[in-house]
């Protein structure tokens, strides 16, 4: 899907994202039902460039996949799928601490924002919580593998890891 517009004071932009149910089908071993368990996977490119306006694009995006993200995993839900789950990923041209992860990992399902209409859950759908796959900060005082970079880019202004 692409994103909207919601912000009149945000421009439009070109990023889309991508939001594909799994089904997680077992080996023929395993006595788990066929119909239980699925992923619900989405990835996006986030807008890029740094900038206040930038990173009030990117928590839109953020805000706005999060929001259709767990709409099809609450709707999978009312379908009849027992255990479902969310991975959410992508290039979020974002640091750990920006609003745009922020937004993600700090709010506690859809946090009193509208759910989109055309799933028909309205907002009794389940809470989802988010978590990253990297740790982002040094609980353990563990410097030596704090910081993992998702980003490394070499430019003429020299190298910039992130």
């Amino acid at each position: 899907g692409a994103f909207s517009n919601n912000d009149d004071d945000l421009p439009v932009q070109n990023q889309v994202y991508v939001i594909v149910p799994l089904q997680i089908i077992p080996s023929s071993s395993s006595s788990s039902s066929i119909r239980d368990n699925i992923v619900v996977v989405a990835t996006t490119h986030l807008k890029a460039k740094e900038g206040t306006e930038n990173e009030r694009i990117r928590t839109s995006q953020a805000l706005e996949l999060r929001r259709k993200v767990e709409n099809v995993a609450n709707e999978l839900r009312t379908l009849g799928w027992e255990d479902v789950s969310i991975i959410l990923l992508g290039d979020w041209n974002a640091e750990p601490e920006d609003a745009s992860v922020r937004s993600i990992l700090e709010r506690r399902g859809n946090g009193g924002l509208e759910m989109d209409n055309d799933v028909g859950i309205g907002d009794k759908g389940m809470k989802w919580d988010f978590h990253s796959a990297y740790p982002l900060d040094d609980e353990n005082g563990d410097d030596e593998n704090y910081h993992f970079y998702t980003t490394w880019k070499t430019r003429k202004d020299g190298t910039k890891r992130r």
